[in-house]
């Protein structure tokens, strides 16, 4: 659980640009808590403990500044509704700044599919607060007219499978562009490295090699394994032959 002095969703700005979304989280809490009766019109009758609680946890989620301007309300339905009286009409003053969001957002101004998504659903969501819906049709089709001009037949492919069905969300127009460019980056990624720089083992390469044992001497490859002798002699010899005559040779021949 959460701490009692911790906010449980963001606080309400002084300029109050998410009211919208703070009367959301703030109805949804009043009612897992059981008191949405209490800013009814008129309010349902709450013992003065329970009121006190709800006047508490809503000084808890607004800014600094309206807690102190509003500091002698000592009724969460009298605040609430000074809230209202004064954030309600917000979206008049947002209107005209998330229209012109609307109009200039293109997805050539950005690096990263995931960075473009994510404002377009943010922006999506801001105009739904002030009554302006945009459909997820109205996503795709801005989003294929601001494609950059070199990738003209791709968008062309896209618009194609959206009239197809192949494509029939703005997710999934998203997911298929943050793939392509996943895999643009893997490739780029690969040709970076000049051609022929890394040597890489084949077994071919290593064909005919004897093995390397881990403790072999240095005259190792003179010692003869086999211990069959001739007349109690060893056939092998513990030194490498040489062109210079001894004696031995000499005996070896007579043999």
């Amino acid at each position: 659980m959460s701490s009692p002095s911790r906010p449980e969703f963001g606080l309400l700005d002084l300029e109050g640009k998410e009211y919208h979304r703070w009367v959301s989280d703030m109805e949804l809490a009043f009612e897992s808590r059981g008191i949405e009766g209490m800013f009814a019109d008129p309010p349902a009758d709450f013992p003065p403990m329970a009121k006190t609680q709800t006047l508490i946890f809503m000084r808890r989620h607004i800014h600094a500044t309206l807690k102190r301007q509003y500091l002698n309300v000592k009724d969460p339905k009298e605040l609430w509704d000074k809230l209202r009286l004064r954030y309600n009409n917000v979206h008049d003053k947002l209107l005209p700044e998330l229209t012109v969001r609307w109009d200039n957002i293109r997805l050539l101004d950005y690096k990263r599919v995931d960075d473009f998504n994510q404002d377009m659903l943010c922006l999506q969501s801001d105009l739904g607060t002030v009554g302006v819906i945009k459909t997820d049709l109205d996503l795709l089709n801005k989003t294929l007219d601001t494609f950059p001009i070199n990738y003209e037949v791709q968008a062309h492919t896209y618009r194609t499978h959206v009239e197809e069905g192949k494509i029939r969300s703005f997710a999934d127009l998203m997911a298929l562009l943050a793939k392509k460019e996943r895999h643009f980056e893997i490739l780029l990624n690969n040709n970076n490295r000049p051609v022929g720089t890394k040597r890489i083992s084949t077994p071919q390469s290593n064909y005919g090699k004897a093995p390397k044992q881990k403790n072999q001497s240095r005259n190792a490859p003179y010692q003869h394994q086999n211990n069959n002798s001739r007349g109690g002699r060893q056939q092998g010899r513990s030194r490498p032959r040489s062109n210079t005559w001894t004696r031995d040779d000499e005996r070896d021949r007579a043999l």
